[in-house]
């Protein structure tokens, strides 16, 4: 391929049809792989078998046809040996999984190629691109080279929005700085889906609970004389944002919000529920409908409405928010106290009501395992048991335990000691906490990170002929998470470690 100046090479190669046999270096080593295949491969000898096996099940759902579970059996067990078969005649082991098939130049294939990258061309602002194909043979085997004149660019003279409703206007407008859309930029398709992703995202976060980017349409206008004198092609965009029928977009703000320890299933079935109102300290004066309200069954409610109340960022009187409504999602289940999280909104009764419903998990989780631990002794046996226990003090807290012993064949470090055996044993506790434990106020200034307090302590036991050392090990860890990304500050890391012999 030549020719592209602007566009990117790997952006028009993911349009090929057909790409040559990989290569390592100069070899074909995949390619030999499949010929070398080819030499046992009888698919005749294969077809005979398919077709043998076609008339042995054939008689065996004759013979049992008035069984109705082994007809099920017999069908299921013909649907692999067929699939097997005919898996075998495309080709055997080496052909299929090791080699890879030669690539034969298609001319067909080839113009239907150069046809794509001239439509892809279009989308990125050169409308009058042109595509060649230029082919070398050379010992059996052909180099193409796609050879493209790009041509002048089209430029974007202005953009226009055509937006009845007020409101949604004015939102667009304090936002319009972000744009994909820009004056003087190349023309580019893809920009016109990311302005429309990112006028869903806004909107959707700025209170238009029923906003999707069906209503977001663009109309390009490429027939215009450049204004500004420098010859260029330009084009001109404009946006429009429609209403719904008969209607006009609404921005929604949230009347209440519920939290529920139990699910949808059982709040709507189930009569009697308790509810709390839990006021946090930094806004005591909140009439009751501005603030949490947590339904719950039983005598109090499980978990600590001050912890629940900091992983929330949804509250009475505020615009509806998308992402406030993911982030509110992400972090309680970030607390791995509940089996999921579903939010779900009731508009009707004249009201926008947040409902999270939520099925708490396990308080203990126990697991354990077993094996043998192959190296380069003998194979040695180990167990390694866990215990979680959630919600300790009722804070949403994490009480982790492991515990591991493991019994492993070694190599001396000299021949004279030949082969033995050494022993150890550990005991990890972590106590994870869903909040800084930091005595400031500093604590609150990290919640849209996610962050934990984890206190580990541990103890390790090592036997070995040359040696006995026995390790204990205690630190205070701080995690903060955002989006993907996790980060770690371990301002206390204490080891003790004794060496006995």
């Amino acid at each position: 391929m030549a020719g592209n100046n602007k566009v990117a090479t790997e952006d028009i190669e993911s349009l090929f049809r057909q790409k040559p046999n990989r290569r390592i270096f100069t070899a074909l080593p995949y390619l030999w792989l499949y010929n070398f295949g080819k030499r046992f491969h009888k698919p005749a000898k294969v077809q005979v078998k398919l077709e043998n096996s076609d008339k042995k099940f054939a008689q065996l759902f004759k013979d049992n046809r008035n069984d109705i579970e082994k007809i099920q059996k017999l069908r299921k067990k013909k649907d692999r040996k067929i699939a097997k078969l005919k898996k075998r005649i495309e080709g055997n082991f080496i052909m299929r999984v090791m080699g890879e098939p030669p690539t034969f130049y298609d001319t067909l294939i080839g113009r239907k190629t150069a046809e794509e990258i001239g439509l892809f061309m279009q989308t990125k602002g050169f409308f009058d691109a042109k595509v060649d194909i230029k082919t070398k043979i050379k010992r059996k085997r052909i180099w193409v080279t796609y050879q493209i004149s790009e041509g002048q660019p089209t430029y974007i003279a202005d953009v226009d929005w055509i937006v009845p409703d007020s409101g949604v206007y004015k939102t667009i407008q304090k936002d319009i700085a972000n744009s994909r859309i820009k004056v003087d930029n190349i023309y580019d398709e893809n920009k016109l889906t990311d302005e429309r992703t990112r006028i869903e995202k806004l909107l959707r976060d700025k209170g238009y609970f029923d906003f999707s980017r069906s209503y977001v349409a663009f109309d390009v206008d490429t027939n215009l004389v450049d204004s500004s004198g420098r010859g260029r092609k330009v084009a001109e965009v404009d946006i429009y944002i429609s209403d719904p029928v008969n209607n006009t977009h609404k921005a929604y703000v949230l009347d209440k919000v519920y939290f529920h320890t139990i699910s949808a299933d059982q709040f709507a079935t189930k009569r009697q529920k308790d509810t709390l109102v839990f006021y946090p300290k930094f806004a005591k004066r909140l009439a009751e409908q501005d603030t949490i309200h947590y339904i719950y069954e039983g005598k109090r409610l499980a978990y600590s409405p001050r912890v629940l109340y900091k992983k929330i960022r949804m509250f009475p009187k505020q615009l509806y928010s998308n992402t406030a409504t993911i982030a509110t999602q992400s972090g309680l289940l970030g607390l791995d106290m509940f089996k999921f999280v579903n939010i779900s909104f009731d508009t009707t009764k004249r009201s926008f009501v947040a409902n999270i419903f939520t099925s708490p998990l396990d308080k203990y989780q126990f697991s354990n395992e077993g094996g043998f631990n192959v190296a380069q002794g003998p194979p040695g046996p180990f167990v390694h048991f866990s215990l979680r226990n959630r919600n300790v003090f009722r804070g949403c807290e994490l009480f982790e335990n492991d515990f591991q012993f493991l019994f492993d064949g070694q190599t001396g470090f000299s021949s004279e000691t030949g082969f033995y055996n050494s022993q150890e044993i550990s005991f990890n506790s972590a106590l994870i906490i869903p909040q800084l434990l930091i005595p400031t106020r500093l604590r609150f200034a990290f919640l849209n990170l996610n962050p934990r307090t984890r206190i580990n302590i541990g103890f390790n036991f090592v036997r070995r002929p040359e040696y006995t050392r026995a390790n204990i090990r205690s630190a205070l860890v701080y995690t903060f998470q955002k989006n993907f990304h996790a980060f770690n500050l371990t301002p206390v890391d204490l080891s003790i470690v004794n060496t006995l012999n």
